[in-house]
């Protein structure tokens, strides 16, 4: 029979940007809740460069300060962790650390810097273009008698211990 070779030279690009699907333990968007978690996931459609996870404006976790408006001096913004340390996987998790929750106004942010293995960057808010972050506003309405601290790892002796108030009956 006849013999052939066939050579083929393909090249696939992924120009389809990451979206986020959800964010799973923290107050959906416009929802009010009791009380934030200590850890919470962001997930996403596809795997992400892991350079890109650890970037400063990759994930922020703020509340609004005494002006009620995101984005200003005044704002609280928390100190998010990533762990276990992000290597490959379409889900990030998160612990929040060192500050004291109070009741008001929160915004959740992925920034637009985060990217997939491609390099393609975010698509927060689900357009089809690349670049812009994806965020989520929610309220916390603490029980006057609930007021949470976090602590970090670092504290690990009882002299940087938040002190606890007992109330006896």
């Amino acid at each position: 029979g006849s013999r052939g070779q066939y050579l083929l030279d393909l090249t696939v690009d992924d120009t389809v940007a990451p979206q986020v699907v959800r964010v799973n333990d923290l107050p959906a968007d416009g929802v009010t809740a009791t009380l934030l978690p200590g850890e919470f996931s962001v997930v996403f459609d596809e795997d992400l460069l892991p350079s890109t996870v650890t970037l400063a404006d990759a994930f922020d976790l703020r509340h609004t300060g005494d002006d009620g408006l995101f984005g200003t001096g005044d704002d609280t913004v928390y100190n998010l962790t990533v762990t276990p340390s992000y290597s490959l996987g379409s889900s990030v998790r998160m612990s929040i650390r060192d500050q004291e929750l109070i009741s008001g106004d929160y915004q959740f942010t992925v920034g637009g810097v985060v990217a997939d293995v491609a390099g393609n960057t975010l698509d927060g808010n689900g357009d089809t273009i690349a670049g812009d972050p994806y965020t989520q506003s929610f309220t916390v309405a603490l029980p006057e008698s609930l007021k949470a601290t976090f602590e970090s790892e670092s504290n690990s002796g009882t002299g940087n211990a938040t002190p606890l108030a007992l109330a006896t009956n």
